[in-house]
Protein backbone atom coordinates (compact mmCIF):
# COMPACT_ATOMS: atom_id res chain seq x y z
CA UNK A 1 0.00 0.00 0.00
CA UNK A 2 2.89 2.26 0.69
CA UNK A 3 4.76 1.99 -2.61
CA UNK A 4 1.07 2.46 -4.05
CA UNK A 5 0.80 6.04 -2.13
CA UNK A 6 4.18 6.76 -3.53
CA UNK A 7 3.28 6.19 -6.70
CA UNK A 8 0.29 8.03 -7.10
CA UNK A 9 1.46 10.95 -5.24
CA UNK A 10 4.18 11.27 -8.31
CA UNK A 11 0.99 11.28 -10.67
CA UNK A 12 -0.58 14.75 -12.09
CA UNK A 13 -4.27 15.06 -10.58
CA UNK A 14 -5.67 15.74 -13.77
CA UNK A 15 -4.36 14.25 -16.39
CA UNK A 16 -2.31 10.96 -14.63
CA UNK A 17 0.41 11.23 -15.96
CA UNK A 18 3.76 10.97 -14.23
CA UNK A 19 4.44 14.45 -12.86
CA UNK A 20 8.70 13.72 -13.31
CA UNK A 21 7.71 13.34 -16.79
CA UNK A 22 5.05 16.04 -17.16
CA UNK A 23 6.70 19.38 -15.87
CA UNK A 24 10.15 18.79 -17.57
CA UNK A 25 11.09 22.22 -18.82
CA UNK A 26 12.32 20.01 -22.21
CA UNK A 27 8.40 19.03 -22.39
CA UNK A 28 6.97 22.35 -22.15
CA UNK A 29 4.78 23.73 -25.18
CA UNK A 30 6.20 27.27 -25.18
CA UNK A 31 9.85 26.17 -24.36
CA UNK A 32 11.34 26.56 -28.54
CA UNK A 33 14.36 24.39 -26.92
CA UNK A 34 11.20 21.67 -26.42
CA UNK A 35 12.52 18.07 -27.72
CA UNK A 36 9.20 17.04 -27.20
CA UNK A 37 5.57 18.30 -25.95
CA UNK A 38 2.54 17.21 -25.45
CA UNK A 39 -0.72 17.65 -27.94
CA UNK A 40 -4.17 16.65 -27.89
CA UNK A 41 -4.41 12.84 -29.41
CA UNK A 42 -5.93 12.31 -32.14
CA UNK A 43 -9.90 12.01 -31.88
CA UNK A 44 -9.77 13.79 -29.13
CA UNK A 45 -11.53 16.32 -27.82
CA UNK A 46 -14.63 13.96 -27.14
CA UNK A 47 -17.23 13.59 -25.13
CA UNK A 48 -18.28 11.53 -21.86
CA UNK A 49 -21.75 11.23 -22.41
CA UNK A 50 -21.56 9.59 -18.70
CA UNK A 51 -19.64 12.62 -17.37
CA UNK A 52 -22.35 14.66 -19.34
CA UNK A 53 -24.78 12.98 -17.48
CA UNK A 54 -23.77 13.50 -14.15
CA UNK A 55 -23.02 17.32 -15.25
CA UNK A 56 -26.85 17.49 -16.02
CA UNK A 57 -27.78 15.82 -12.42
CA UNK A 58 -25.83 18.43 -10.28
CA UNK A 59 -27.05 21.41 -11.96
CA UNK A 60 -29.82 20.15 -11.83
CA UNK A 61 -29.77 19.67 -8.21
CA UNK A 62 -27.34 22.64 -7.13
CA UNK A 63 -30.28 24.54 -5.54
CA UNK A 64 -31.17 21.94 -3.10
CA UNK A 65 -27.99 22.33 -1.56
CA UNK A 66 -26.30 25.69 -2.23
CA UNK A 67 -23.65 25.74 0.77
CA UNK A 68 -22.39 22.10 -0.01
CA UNK A 69 -23.31 21.18 -3.72
CA UNK A 70 -20.48 19.43 -3.76
CA UNK A 71 -21.42 17.20 -0.90
CA UNK A 72 -24.96 15.77 -2.88
CA UNK A 73 -23.87 12.73 -4.98
CA UNK A 74 -25.37 11.25 -8.05
CA UNK A 75 -25.47 8.43 -10.36
CA UNK A 76 -25.90 7.66 -13.49
CA UNK A 77 -26.92 4.53 -15.54
CA UNK A 78 -27.47 3.34 -18.68
CA UNK A 79 -30.87 2.83 -19.64
CA UNK A 80 -32.34 1.39 -23.18
CA UNK A 81 -33.93 4.58 -24.81
CA UNK A 82 -37.81 4.95 -25.09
Amino acid sequence: MVALDEYEAGLCRRCGHPLEETTRPEHDFNNPLATAVYLPAPGTPMQCHCCAALERSEQHTSTQNPQFPGAILHAVQLVPRG
